[in-house]
């Protein structure tokens, strides 16, 4: 068997688990948003009845409240703002911020992959 002839089987099982796939993400995203109705739910109940110290057990598990903080992603736009303040001169926050982009590492990853894109009557 030539190599375009099995080029040919591959793209067709290829196409074949990629609907699979697509298929399987929608009812994933259609689960996890009610999963996210009814987490919102028992945050609610957890919030209005001061539990938000409580674990219950529920068979192998423990449920418990969790808050979590995050910060924003350090930005250049971000630094060079708080630089400018800091230093009250946007010559200096700028001689940092271009001097910190030199510094970086620059190294090429090649990422190659097989990307499909759908004919608009033939949607899943």
């Amino acid at each position: 068997m030539s190599h375009l002839n099995n080029l040919s089987i591959y793209l067709k099982d290829w196409v074949t688990y990629d609907n699979y796939l697509k298929k399987i993400n929608k009812k994933t995203k259609n689960i996890k948003e009610k999963k996210d109705l009814l987490e919102n739910q028992i945050i609610k109940i957890f919030e209005s009845n001061d539990m938000t110290n409580t674990k219950i057990n529920i068979g192998d598990s423990k449920v418990f409240y969790n808050e979590t903080v995050s910060t924003t992603s350090l930005s250049y736009k971000f630094l060079f703002e708080c630089l400018t303040k800091y230093y009250k001169n946007e010559v200096k926050a700028e001689e940092i911020c271009d001097f910190i982009k030199n510094e970086r590492d620059n190294t090429k990853k090649f990422n190659f992959s097989i990307k499909r894109t759908m004919n608009k009557q033939s949607e899943l």
